[in-house]
């Protein structure tokens, strides 16, 4: 058995839409700490603001950020992102939709009760995808 609460998730993959099509050169100027990769036309952001937060943004405005903590803080930081991009690059962006594309839990446990947890509570179409080998950190 887990001995942690079962909603304290070691590591949230979570991948959100804004809802528009960013620039991505004005996300590079915008930001302090950027990166553009040509190949894949993503750019990656770190917010040192949200605790060395890294966001991989696609040019069709839907984000990928990696967060460590519960679901609640994700939501919370891809609302920040999404309020960064609307004021420094792109005035239509709004927080559109998410879902949780993987998950690091300390226990398989966990991983049962978070599922059926949050797709009864939220009533949302999440996309869960466990790893067998878990790294705690």
């Amino acid at each position: 058995m887990c001995d942690a609460p079962p909603l304290r998730l070691h590591h949230i993959n979570l991948r959100f839409s804004l809802g528009c099509e960013p620039d991505p050169r004005k996300l590079l100027f915008a930001a302090r700490f950027a990166e553009y990769d040509q190949d894949t036309r993503t750019v990656w952001l770190r917010f040192k603001s949200h605790g060395g937060l890294t966001a991989m943004f696609t040019e069709k405005g839907d984000v990928l950020m990696r967060v460590r903590g519960p679901l609640e803080k994700a939501k919370s930081r891809a609302c920040a992102i999404a309020a960064f991009v609307k004021q420094r690059s792109e005035p239509k962006a709004h927080f559109l939709n998410y879902r949780v594309t993987a998950l690091n839990l300390s226990c398989r446990s966990a991983a049962l009760f978070v599922t059926s947890f949050i797709s009864c509570e939220l009533g949302m179409d999440f996309v869960f995808k466990r790893q067998e080998s878990v790294n705690s950190v």
